[in-house]
């Protein structure tokens, strides 16, 4: 091969050196690049049939044709819940004339997920499902709303205590002995005791 001298050697180099500056401006980004909006990563996944999921990064909810949300604490692969209601659980009810409804069946089929707009976080999702009584004829509109930095709080560690007995709330003295037998074994043990005596001089 020959070597290259004079004006080729020159124009070689000038070809690499601008394919070289050519290729380090594009790697550039724009620096009048519009910025990316910041989007919720909680995610609705819709089962006609029931539940309806909502999905966090570290929690889900299940939303039941009756209106009941339980929630689950996501780990390692598994969920978890202290949450166990019974196959017809109702989420909520309404009182009319003294009567207690609670026979609202919700419609998971077409619910409303828009971005939320409360105060408590920037990001999140609302969602919004309709639902009858039969016996009463009331229509219903129960709005759920899931906030991507509240959800981050969800405790690593906790314990349920169901005060409701039948519909019926149990008596404070109750409810204190439930809490106790709660928290009683997450408390760090009591102190040994020291056995001091003053000590008294005979003179």
């Amino acid at each position: 091969m020959k070597a290259l001298h004079g004006p080729v050697s020159a124009m070689v180099a000038l070809s690499a050196t601008l394919l070289l500056f050519e290729g380090c401006k594009r790697s550039q980004p724009a620096a009048n690049a519009p910025k990316v909006a910041a989007v919720s990563a909680v995610e609705v996944r819709l089962n006609p049939a029931g539940p309806l999921v909502i999905n966090t990064a570290v929690s889900e909810f299940h939303l039941t044709p009756r209106g009941y949300v339980q929630a689950f604490l996501l780990r390692n692969g598994q969920r978890f819940t202290l949450d166990d209601p019974g196959a017809d659980a109702a989420g909520g009810s309404a009182t009319i004339a003294g009567k207690r409804v609670r026979d609202f069946a919700f419609d998971l089929s077409k619910p409303t997920v828009t971005d939320v707009t409360g105060k408590l976080g920037a990001l999140g999702r609302r969602i919004d499902v309709t639902g009858r009584s039969a016996s009463a004829g009331l229509d219903e509109t129960l709005s759920v709303e899931v906030y991507d930095d509240l959800t981050q709080l969800f405790p690593k560690d906790f314990q349920r205590v169901d005060c409701v007995r039948n519909d019926t709330l149990l008596d404070v003295n109750t409810i204190q002995n439930m809490l106790w037998e709660k928290i009683t074994p997450l408390l760090p043990p009591p102190p040994p005791l020291s056995c001091m005596f003053p000590l008294f001089s005979g003179e």
